[in-house]
This record gives structure tokens, sequence and C-alpha cells, in this order.
């Protein structure tokens, strides 16, 4: 048996771990019940749903000028922040940013976001009920829903290309470029043959994966390597997609909307 004060600091992390679970089930709970297009106004449902397809653009981008070893240009132009792209994007910006301001601010202004994206991208939110019955349709909330998690951190990107709410998402991007190496590290390879990038089923929520703690520290050794550089971070996230989605089927690019990434 471990020594007392080692069992104790253990209890300690257990007791802490069990608020960052709380507080982290809380805000993807929230979040689902304000961007469920069957929860929510028509109104709202077609912001989220221009905000959804400007992300999934932007991914199939990624994806493209990354397999050329490019990185895309997305910066907005001057005023981009008033274009109705640039306004759903604020919109979405402000309900995520209010929800975890309510849900993930500690006392002392610390920040949740790492522990909640983290959790959630490996499954470990994932809705336990004890009617076997409403376990499988429960279990698929609080865990990714197939591709779709990877648009969180092209909003985040996007955000920051767009200049909304740049201090919150330039704080939290490494945390969301770590959680999409995880999230594909546990999904696995995708099967050949897979023809779309959105919603690609290969990659739901799955009980039962694991990814080990030796692959998981190397993967936050990884990525911490680029903390605090934005654009070693964007260069990252579009050289996971490239590779992660190299066989599947996306719109033609051109080659100029790339930049070279930096090394």
């Amino acid at each position: 048996m471990a020594p007392s004060a080692t069992l104790a600091t253990l209890f300690e992390q257990r007791r802490w771990a069990l608020l960052c679970d709380q507080r982290s089930r809380a805000f993807f709970c929230d979040l689902d019940v304000r961007v469920h297009p069957g929860l929510v106004s028509a109104s709202d449902a077609a912001r989220l749903d221009e905000a959804s397809q400007l992300l999934f653009n932007r991914l199939e981008a990624r994806i493209a000028l990354g397999r050329r070893s490019l990185v895309p240009d997305f910066r907005a132009p001057a005023g981009g922040f008033v274009s109705r792209q640039g306004r759903n994007l604020a919109w979405v910006s402000d309900l995520l940013r209010s929800l975890h301001d309510e849900h993930l601010v500690l006392q002392g202004g610390s920040s949740l976001m790492a522990w909640a994206i983290e959790a959630f991208a490996l499954g470990h939110l994932s809705t336990f009920h004890l009617d076997p019955d409403l376990q499988e349709p429960l279990s698929r909330f609080g865990a990714p829903n197939s591709s779709e998690f990877l648009k969180f951190p092209e909003l985040a990107l996007a955000c920051l290309d767009y200049d909304v709410d740049r201090a919150f998402w330039a704080a939290h991007l490494e945390s969301f470029v770590r959680a999409a190496h995880l999230f594909v590290a546990l999904a696995g390879p995708i099967p050949a043959g897979t023809a779309r990038l959105v919603g690609c089923r290969a990659m739901d929520f799955r009980p039962g994966r694991w990814i080990s703690a030796g692959d998981r520290g190397a993967i936050h050794r990884d990525v911490a390597a680029d903390a605090g550089d934005l654009e070693l971070l964007a260069a990252r996230f579009t050289r996971l997609m490239a590779s992660t989605f190299q066989d599947t089927v996306v719109g033609a690019v051109d080659a100029r909307a790339g930049v070279v990434p930096p090394r």
C-alpha cells in the first residue's frame, strides 16, 4: 500500500477531479441545450448552421492545403468582424464564452477549459444512466459526435482570424489542438474509402476505447513544444488534419490561399 501521505494526496486529487468533472459535465450539458437544433429557435438554428458550414469549409481547405505542406491563410480582411461570417462567429463565441465563465472559471480567475475539452475528447464525460434502455441513447451525450468535434479547434482558429475575443481564444488554442490530437489518436485510423469529412461516423464515440497514459503524456509534451505560438499551433493542427484525412475527398482549393507553415 502507498504511504499514508501519498494516499492522502491521491484522495485530495480525487476530490479535485470530482469538482472538475462536475463542472465540465455541466458546461457541455448546457452547451448541448444551447446548440441542439431541436432545442433552439429557428433564428439561432440558422446562425449555428451558417457558422458550422463556415467551419466545415475551413476544415476542407485546411486538409487540402495541408496535403501540399501549406497552411491556409484565412485572416479576415479589414472590417471582417462586421461581415456576416464575423457576426455569426462572434455570436457563437459569446455563447461559448458565457457558458465557460459560468461553469469553468474558478475563484481567482483560473479556467478549467483544458480539463473540460480533454475529458470530453476522451469520452470521460459520457452520460451514464441506471436504466439500461436509456443508457444507449444517453451515452452519446458528453462525448464527441463524429468528426464534428474537430470544429472546436477550427472555431478557435476562426475567431482568431476574425479578431473575435482574441485573448480568450488565444489562451485556449493549445488545449483545443491537444484535444484534437487525443481525439484522433483515440478514434483510430479513418477507414479507406471514407468519402466525407463532415459527420464522419467512423469517429463516433464508442464506449471502451482508451488511450494509454504514456501515449497521452507524449501528446501533451509534443503539443506543449508549440505552446504560446499561435502560428505553430495552427500549422500543427493543419498537419494533423491532412494526415488524418489524407484519403478523404475534399473540394478544390486554390493553393494561393495557403502559406508555407512556420518551422
